[in-house]
């Protein structure tokens, strides 16, 4: 299992939350994904906020990949 950096982020005025997962820092295990996170939370978070400036930060965390395919299936079929 592989996992990721997900962000959960609002979009101005509203209650809509967007998830982006960075694919561009892959991890082996959860606690490899956990420490990266501890170690450059700031550094993260300014990236997303230079990517993104008009959306809210809520949340960042790490996401496997099988969880995240289940999410965007779900997401997919809100549609």
């Amino acid at each position: 299992m592989i996992w990721f950096l997900i962000a959960a982020l609002t979009y101005p005025n509203t209650d809509l939350i967007s998830f982006k997962i960075n694919q561009n820092f892959i991890f082996n295990t959860k606690e490899e994904c956990v420490e990266y996170l501890k170690t450059y939370n700031q550094y993260v978070k300014a990236g997303i906020k230079l990517k993104f400036p008009n959306m809210k930060l809520v949340e960042i965390a790490c996401i496997d990949n099988e969880s995240a395919l289940e999410m965007q299936e779900q997401m997919r079929s809100k549609k």
